[in-house]
């Protein structure tokens, strides 16, 4: 599944929509609040979740929400995984390095 590499995201955010897709009862995680774009409050719930990069198994957590469709990698739960990102704007692409 495609996911927006998204630098200013504190978590990943997830559509509540993949969630119940995969069986996640979504309400019955911790519900968090947080501030999306435009400093409107989202309420989401969080989940753990395994995501495969680049072969890589990353355990980790991802909020659930049904107030945003656009699914964010954040630096907390994702960024923070890695030894190294380069981001190179001018050639559109990012490249992870892990430990």
């Amino acid at each position: 599944m495609d996911c927006l590499f998204d630098t200013g995201a504190d978590r990943n955010l997830f559509p509540a929509a993949w969630g119940r897709s995969l069986g996640l009862k979504i309400e019955k995680g911790k519900l968090v609040k947080t501030m999306g774009i435009g400093g409107k409050e989202i309420k989401a719930y969080t989940h753990p979740v395994v995501l495969f990069i680049q072969g890589q198994k990353i355990t980790t957590e991802a909020d659930f929400t049904d107030e945003n469709n656009t699914p964010l990698l954040g630096r907390e739960g994702f960024m923070n995984k890695f030894e190294d990102i380069v981001i190179n704007e001018k050639k559109k692409f990012v490249r992870l390095s892990f430990a």
